[in-house]
């Protein structure tokens, strides 16, 4: 894990979750909003809200 941002990490403290799934069906290559990204992103979730959703 590479934090984008300073973070404390205490023992015994949960940071993440991983879930894995079996694939089924035809396979669709990413073409999202993290393509060809660089090293660790924040999160940009945001883009997948619409304009109205988005405040400053």
């Amino acid at each position: 894990l590479t934090p984008t941002r300073p973070v404390r990490v205490y023992a015994g403290m949960k940071i993440g979750q991983i879930m894995f799934f079996v694939s089924e069906g035809a396979i669709d290559l990413y073409s999202g909003k993290y393509q060809a990204s660089a090293g660790p992103q924040p999160s940009a979730y945001w883009r997948d809200l619409g304009p109205s959703a988005v405040t400053s």
